[in-house]
């Protein structure tokens, strides 16, 4: 992740902490520190089977950082610190990971890059989740994404990698919504959707201010119950 919600909210890693994080992995903290491990920096959480490599503060910077280094292959950090754990993990004999979600901000920086490139990692079933709210500023930075997605690829001689569009935060029977939804369809006409749609609710600002996830805040709520759809259509898309 390169912000520290995601570790916040399952509260291994505060947002001020100086704690090894995913910055260490991908470049080095300071002249005489060796780069760290995905294992050496990955924390157990509350919940059952999941882990979480933190981020916090010290992640920032992490685009300067990068391109500031002389050294070459910077935008496979990422790539090769994953591949490197699923081989730690199949020669230790301990149970594979069903699944690595790579946590991008809402920014197209050489952090991005890593996470497009570090797709190829482990296998050819990799995704990409694009989540967006139907409105004009989102809408008219889609195509950037996705044009960024497929630069990296081709600068790398690989295929373009798949990917999907979830629409969050919708207000499903505003004029709004159905006139952003003609846009992107107009804007992005090869789009692909996922069925799941996020509804915006109160419950999900609550949530965050709770430093809870939304599954365990309020698991019945209408934003919780569609996530929990989406993890279904994910698990059928790599069936």
């Amino acid at each position: 992740p390169t912000t520290s919600n995601v570790s916040s909210g399952l509260g291994v890693s505060a947002p001020r902490s100086e704690e090894a994080c995913i910055a260490d992995v991908l470049y080095q903290a300071t002249p005489s520190s060796p780069r760290m491990s995905l294992s050496e920096v990955m924390r157990t959480t509350d919940y059952e089977n999941v882990f979480c490599v933190p981020s916090n503060f010290r992640f920032a910077d992490a685009d300067t950082r990068l391109k500031a280094e002389i050294a070459g292959g910077v935008d496979t950090r990422l790539l090769y610190a994953i591949e490197d754990l699923i081989d730690e993990t199949a020669r230790s004999g301990e149970r594979k990971f069903d699944y690595i979600i790579i946590d991008c901000g809402p920014r197209l920086d050489m952090t991005t890059t890593n996470a497009i490139v570090a797709l190829e990692a482990g296998n050819n079933a990799s995704h990409i989740i694009i989540p967006i709210k139907v409105d004009g500023y989102a809408i008219a930075g889609l195509s950037q994404t996705i044009d960024t997605i497929n630069r990296t690829a081709r600068e790398r001689r690989r295929l373009p990698q798949h990917w999907k569009i979830l629409q969050t935060m919708i207000e499903r029977n505003t004029s709004a919504y159905k006139y952003g939804c003609q846009m992107m369809k107009e804007a992005i006409p090869n789009a692909e959707y996922f069925n799941t749609k996020i509804e915006k609710s109160t419950v999900v600002p609550e949530a965050s201010l709770a430093m809870e996830p939304l599954i365990k805040y309020d698991p019945n709520s209408k934003p919780a119950i569609s996530y929990r759809l989406l993890a279904q259509e994910i698990e059928e898309m790599n069936a």
